[in-house]
């Protein structure tokens, strides 16, 4: 029995290590506020310099891509209480593409509500170093509040 738990530690450990134990090392030694949703998912709250907060969601599960494993880091930016509007669509394309040396725009459906949001997405590979990862994550939370600013002028996200 103790061999068995002896493993099982181990186990744990070694999950650790990995690229989720470097993003969680980056977050302990950070001036950020952050927490594991129910996903495992890591969110942290950027101060920024203009005394705005905005909140990043570091996914915890990579996913395999043509150029190998890739993580997203991603922050919301707007909501919309009703389905977009075509040429809200054909901006998001056009800012996704003028942004796209990080990142890109994306729509997510919280179909419990009829509501969706607006999300900025940073996708960097999944064994990145800590400042890679540092970088995009700031990034993520930059854009997503500049569209935040210009959209509502508010705070929420």
């Amino acid at each position: 029995m103790r061999y068995v738990l002896v493993l099982l530690a181990l186990g744990i450990l070694s999950c650790e290590t990995g690229s989720a134990g470097r993003i969680e090392v980056l977050l302990r030694t950070s001036d950020w506020i952050w927490n594991r949703d129910r996903d495992a998912d890591f969110q942290a709250t950027i101060p920024l310099n203009n005394g705005r907060t905005q909140r990043v969601v570091i996914r915890q599960r990579a996913f395999e891509t043509e150029r190998g494993k890739m993580r997203e880091i991603l922050s919301m930016a707007q909501r919309l209480d009703s389905t977009p509007q075509p040429g809200l669509m054909q901006h998001l394309l056009e800012a996704s593409v003028a942004t796209e040396v990080w990142g890109h725009w994306g729509l997510i459906k919280n179909a419990d509500k009829n509501q969706f949001f607006i999300v900025y997405i940073v996708k960097i590979p999944e064994n990145a170093s800590q400042s890679l990862y540092r970088r995009a994550i700031l990034e993520t939370a930059h854009v997503a509040d500049h569209w935040e600013r210009l959209m509502s002028a508010l705070d929420q996200f």
